[in-house]
């Protein structure tokens, strides 16, 4: 028996960010993001993106005066209708830069694709 059933697909971005999970403490050393402050950063994007995100667990890498760096890394995926993309850019924007502030980044990457996406 063959399923015909028609599958509609909406036209998308998906942002992606790269959060690094250590920052430079006071005395200069690099130590972990704590459990509790990361759990209430997750709250901040629930709020900004209550139609749903993931977030999985990475490693993050760079080089620094000829020494390799790695450290864990969560990334963050929102995917967005394009209509009113515009505000979706900026509050995911504006997510990004209040993580790098707020936990002491020096850098930052996200990324923005064209997706087509089915939700169901």
């Amino acid at each position: 028996m063959s399923n015909n059933t028609c599958v509609s697909f909406t036209k998308g971005y998906s942002f992606r960010a790269y959060l690094g999970q250590t920052y430079t403490n006071d005395e200069g050393q690099e130590v972990p993001i704590p459990p509790e402050e990361w759990d209430a950063f997750v709250l901040v994007i629930a709020a900004t993106f209550p139609g749903g995100f993931t977030i999985y667990d990475a490693t993050g890498g760079y080089q620094y005066q000829g020494t390799t760096f790695t450290e864990p890394t969560k990334v963050l995926e929102v995917i967005v209708p394009r209509k009113g993309s515009r505000d979706q850019v900026l509050a995911f924007s504006g997510l990004v830069n209040r993580y790098t502030e707020q936990f002491n980044q020096s850098s930052q990457l996200w990324t923005s694709n064209k997706v087509r996406y089915f939700s169901g």
